[in-house]
């Protein structure tokens, strides 16, 4: 392969500049799409810094290049070298839709974010978005354990998660349902959880008999139906695979 061009001499059409630049993907590398000048950007790209780095993420935006030429041909030459883009959807700025467009087309792993509160067109609101509050430590801290979480999956595309414990089990399914309760109701009312009845937080009870190494665990299972109870208010559909004790003769019920 020919190496790529680079610099002024580049066309700034997204095809015809995919076309002569010849770029390669960069492993570990992110490139985020966001407006510059919004009030909660300062705040979130330092946050969105700190994440990437945390997970050995380089992350970059389009105003990380030092070289004089064209911001146009520096974006494309990002969106084209990232393995993972970020964009934030606050306030649906049209440059940030534009290069979400390209990315959509040429990247594999993209992932939205956007504030809470803020709607979203329809061709997007269809796809998964992590929603954040920025106001408070607690959802700042949660944007970094999601977020976190969603690029270690990226690094490692197909390979199964793998849980030690019980505690960390729960801790897993209640960030997942968080993320599924950001969704607005018209799509939730599309998603369907499945779970065991034999496992489930379903078949917890209100009972405080624990040890204190226990303890944690009980509430963060109550925690998870409560979630559970949230989610399927809103619309969201429950199904349950129970299954009968090991030593019985009774027929599982559907």
């Amino acid at each position: 392969m020919s190496p790529h061009r680079s610099g002024a001499d580049l066309p700034i059409y997204p095809r015809a500049f995919i076309a002569a630049s010849k770029l390669q993907r960069q492993r570990d590398r992110v490139f985020v799409a966001m407006p510059f000048e919004a009030s909660h950007s300062k705040t979130l790209w330092k946050l969105l810094q700190s994440i990437c780095e945390i997970h050995e993420f380089n992350p970059r935006r389009g105003d990380s290049a030092q070289a004089s030429h064209s911001v146009v041909a520096d974006v494309l030459e990002e969106l084209e070298s990232a393995e993972v883009v970020i964009a934030d959807l606050t306030g649906l700025n049209p440059n940030v839709l534009y290069e979400l467009g390209i990315a959509h087309v040429r990247c594999d792993a993209v992932v939205l974010l956007c504030q809470r509160g803020q709607t979203l067109p329809f061709d997007l609101a269809s796809i998964r978005c992590l929603f954040f509050d920025l106001s408070t430590v607690g959802g700042k801290e949660e944007l970094a354990v999601n977020l976190g979480r969603i690029l270690e999956e990226l690094r490692q595309p197909g390979k199964p998660t793998l849980i030690d414990g019980s505690a960390e089990r729960t801790q897993s399914v209640i960030a997942d349902l968080k993320l599924l309760a950001d969704l607005p109701d018209d799509e939730l009312k599309n998603e369907i959880i499945w779970y065991s009845g034999f496992l489930s937080s379903f078949s917890v009870g209100e009972v405080k008999a624990f040890r204190d190494d226990e303890q944690s665990y009980q509430d963060a299972r109550l925690q998870e139906r409560e979630w559970l109870l949230k989610l399927a208010r809103r619309g969201c559909g429950i199904r349950c695979v129970i299954t009968p004790p090991a030593k019985t003769t009774c027929c599982p019920i559907g």
